[in-house]
Parts: C-alpha cells; structure tokens; sequence
C-alpha cells in the first residue's frame, strides 16, 4: 500500500458522493427541501475537499520529492514503488485483483489536479441550476451525484482498468438523467445516442487498452531486470505502462515492418476521441448536449 497523505482525500472525494447518492435514494421523495439540503452540502463539501488537492499538490509533491532525495543524498534508496510515483500527489493504492493485474490506484498530478477542482466547481453549480426541479427530485439528484462520483473517478484514475470501471460507472446516471429530465422532443432519442456511441468508443480503446497491457507484460517478462521491484509483470498500471513505452515496449515491431505502436494507435485514439468527442467522432455530442 502507498499512501502520501495521512488523510485519503481522493478516495474521498470519489466516495462521498455515491454515499450520499444511496442517502438521498432511501430518502421520501416529498422532502424536496431537504434532498436538496443534501445534495448540495455534499457538492460543497467535495469542492473543499478538491480546493484541497489543487492547492496542496505542488506543496505535497515538493515534500515528497525533497524525502527521496534526502534518501538518496543520505547513501540510501527510496523504494522502488516511490520513485516509480513520483509526481504523483495525494496517491493511494490498494490491491484489487492482484491475480489480474487490477488495483486501487489513485493519485493526481499536474494535469489532473485542476481536473479535480473544476469537477467540483461544475458539481456545486450543476446542484444550484437544478433546484428548482421538482419532478422525481430524489433520483435526480441521486442520479446526478452518481455521476459526479464517476467524474472524480476518471481523474484520478492511475489504473488503466479503474479509469475504464469509473467512466462506465458515468454513462448509466448520464442516460437516465438525460433520458429522465431532458428536452422531451429529443432526450430519449439523444440519450440513446450518446450512451450507443461512448459503449462503442469504450469498447474500441479498451481493446487497444488490453493490447498495450499484453505487450507490456510481455516485455517485462522477457526483460525482468527492467521491471521495478515489488511490482508484477500483468499490470493495467498506468505508470507502468508508460515505464514500457518508455524502455521501447511498444516500438517492437508487430506486423512485418509496422510496430505495435502504429497498430494499436487508432484503436486508442479513435476510442478515446469517441469519448471526449472530437471531430469527427462527435456525432453524438450534439444531440446529448442539446437534449441535456
């Protein structure tokens, strides 16, 4: 286990909302008020907690940083776990399915951080701009706290498998938010559209995700002296899985004279392009954004 933060602030904050999620779903739909209560002190809490990690992440990877090479100026070695992390900020990890190369990491950097933040300025105003919903008000803000949980999830994600897992998990409160509460001319229509197209997209660059896994796994097990102690070939580890890039993993050729890189790219780009919604994958988003 790696923990560089005595208070697990990420798992946190990807918690709390499905929590407060289940809270609001064994609640009586006829105390609006109070539902709202709660859903918005959970949004708040979540963007305090975020504010948290924006602005204690330089601090808290100075600190790390300035530990390991006091290590190192001291004749000693930081682990390998470590400084194979480093740069990474308020990380966890747990196993999860160590047989297949599955954990619970979590961890943010530079990129990832204000991801955090933004996440939750958007979760507090998503709440504010829906209080006045009076339909169903229990489940949407149920639904919609499901979703927030996901995002979070995404983000900080340092496994390949959880990042997939966490943005599955948005899509089915995504649906039926849009599908529930949507513009009624397009939202069953829209919402069917988007979830076919980013089930689509997931699929394809999780095919591409398990080739670069196989790869990489093949690699360090014919090259063990390259592998970082105490962690294991199979590993759907981000950080691991750039390492590989790193060393030339993926440069090895696959197909005659074509690398596994040149293969597998499209594979990776066209999913994740579907996902996030770049031209010219962005048939969906139109449609999902104006029924929303």
């Amino acid at each position: 286990m790696i923990e560089s933060f005595s208070f697990p602030v990420l798992s946190a904050i990807v918690f709390i909302p499905i929590v407060a999620a289940v809270i609001i779903l064994f609640m009586d739909g006829k105390q609006r008020d109070l539902i709202r209560g709660v859903a918005i002190s959970t949004t708040v809490t979540l963007l305090v907690l975020s504010a948290l990690v924006y602005f204690g992440y330089n601090a808290e990877v100075s600190a790390l940083t300035t530990a390991q090479d006091e290590i190192a100026a001291d004749g000693g070695e930081a682990s390998a776990s470590e400084m194979f992390n480093r740069g990474l900020a308020f990380e966890e990890q747990y196993d999860w399915v160590p047989d297949l190369g599955i954990s619970y990491h979590v961890g943010v950097d530079g990129l990832s951080a204000p991801m955090v933040l933004l996440t939750g300025m958007v979760a507090v105003a998503g709440v504010l701009i829906s209080w006045r919903v009076e339909d169903r008000i229990r489940e949407f803000m149920a639904f919609f706290l499901l979703l927030v949980a996901g995002v979070y999830g995404v983000f900080v994600a340092i496994d390949l498998f959880q990042l997939f897992f966490f943005y599955e998990l948005a899509i089915f409160p995504m649906y039926l938010l849009i599908a529930g509460w949507g513009w009624v001319k397009l939202r069953e229509y829209a919402a069917m559209k988007l979830t076919l197209y980013i089930l689509i997209g997931s699929v394809v660059a999780l095919v591409g995700a398990i080739a670069m896994v196989l790869q990489a796994s093949h690699f360090f097990t014919a090259n063990p002296d390259l592998l970082p102690q105490g962690m294991q070939a199979f590993s759907f580890d981000i950080k691991q899985l750039m390492l590989a890039g790193e060393l030339g993993a993926f440069d090895m050729p696959f197909l005659g004279d074509i690398t596994f890189a040149h293969f597998w790219f499209p594979f990776i780009f066209i999913g994740f392009a579907v996902l996030a919604g770049i031209f010219p994958f962005h048939n969906w988003s139109p449609d999902g954004h104006v029924a929303a």
